[in-house]
């Protein structure tokens, strides 16, 4: 006799019925959503925004831009309605988290809402017993990574949209100090730091004097930016730490300044009997973690540190299925065995075990994990389709146009 064995239900670890804090959690999560949503669909269009912000204060103790972030969360959310249906079922995204998605949504063309409905709702449903559920960060991370692919005329970049683009300006200060303020795109911006940073490490500085000493000349410092792009997909979006996805033209210019091409396939086979992790490798693991892989830390990983799951020491190899990206606290902890994991070795996923018992399922967020290939490959899949789908229409129409040109018209003799 055999017995057919079935996966286990996926489910998000604040949804699970059978902890006590999800669940209370859960109960706050929709109730505050019943507040902020019954609000919104009561709103009177015609009041004036700021009557009532100022209502609105009065019985919550909220501040205005607070509440008006709220509403416009839940405005958005409507035009979500595949995302809505499953926040109404499982209660797993918080205000907090909407607010982001809102945020993010913000320079969408509505017209591609529906696409970003399907797949937002996609990557905000379980795949695995015990998930953790995305943070806001990684959400708002995958909404610009779909409005790149959907979307070129528009930046994705996390920039308020009512401060300038670049800016520059000094202030100074009682005590006899200046400070300099200077904003950049994103990607300027992560570049600048990673020079300030190895200038100060190298040469044993502050921050701020490493940072004097660029602006007044001082060289010999090489940096590395990584930017992760997919090989086998066309026109494929490229990623960058502590940035997200890029957008088309952004990913371009990094093409072209590229200055050297790393495979990150062939890196993932690497194993060393050496402790420290080589760079090559080191960039591969990274770009599959994201963050520290602790449950819900956002560090990037470019600033963790390499953990051996299994001690080097015991025999643990070097190589990818034996490390994994921990914030140096995290490194701590798990080293003074508060915690213990299980690494899939195949698509990096871990299982996190804690000392009191319990555990949850940790999926990799980087540019090279498994989730973000798959949508790779069918982010070109989509692309083409609608690709497809619009060079039909465009030749349905020029038929339509040509037996309309053809047509005879009323009194015009017959062609015989």
């Amino acid at each position: 006799m055999s017995t057919a064995l079935s996966a286990p239900p996926a489910y998000y670890s604040v949804t699970n019925p059978d902890d006590p804090v999800a669940v209370a959690s859960r109960d706050v999560i929709r109730k505050d959503y019943e507040l902020w949503s019954t609000l919104t669909h009561h709103l009177d269009p015609e009041q004036d925004s700021d009557v009532l912000a100022a209502s609105l204060t009065r019985s919550t103790g909220m501040a205005k831009n607070f509440i008006q972030n709220n509403l416009m969360a839940i405005l958005t959310l409507d035009e979500l309605p595949r995302l809505r249906a499953l926040q109404e079922e499982l209660w797993h995204l918080d205000l907090h988290r909407l607010r982001a998605i809102d945020s993010a949504l913000a320079p969408a063309d509505r017209d591609h809402l529906p696409e970003v409905d399907e797949q937002l709702t996609d990557y905000l449903t379980a795949t695995r017993p015990n998930q953790l559920v995305p943070g806001a960060r990684a959400i708002q991370n995958k909404i610009r990574a779909i409005l790149a692919e959907l979307d070129d005329t528009i930046d994705t970049d996390d920039e308020p949209s009512q401060l300038p683009g670049e800016s520059y300006a000094m202030t100074f200060n009682a005590d006899g100090t200046a400070d300099l303020t200077a904003r950049f795109n994103a990607v300027d911006a992560v570049e600048i730091d990673l020079r300030v940073r190895a200038l100060a490490e190298a040469e044993g500085l502050t921050l701020a004097q490493a940072h004097a000493a660029l602006v007044r000349g001082a060289d010999g410092v090489r940096v590395h930016l990584n930017a992760y792009r997919a090989s086998d997909v066309e026109d494929a979006p490229a990623f960058i730490h502590r940035v997200g996805w890029v957008d088309k033209a952004t990913t371009d210019t990094l093409v072209e300044r590229a200055c050297h091409t790393r495979d990150m396939d062939a890196a993932a086979g690497i194993t060393t009997d050496s402790y420290t992790t080589p760079d090559v490798l080191r960039i591969h693991i990274e770009g599959r973690d994201g963050t520290c892989r602790w449950p819900g830390c956002t560090r990037p990983a470019t600033v963790c540190q390499m953990d051996h799951r299994i001690n080097h020491a015991d025999g643990g190899p070097t190589t990818a299925s034996n490390l994994v990206s921990l914030c140096q606290r995290h490194h701590n902890l798990k080293t003074a065995r508060h915690a213990f994991y299980h690494l899939n070795p195949t698509t990096g996923d871990i299982i996190w075990l804690f000392a009191d018992g319990t555990w949850v399922y940790d999926e990799a967020e980087g540019p090279l994990s498994r989730t973000s290939r798959l949508w790779g490959q069918t982010l070109h899949q989509r692309r083409e389709e609608r690709h497809h789908d619009a060079r039909s229409r465009a030749q349905h129409r020029k038929r339509m146009k040509d037996q309309a040109n053809d047509t005879p018209e009323e009194d015009s003799p017959p062609p015989f």
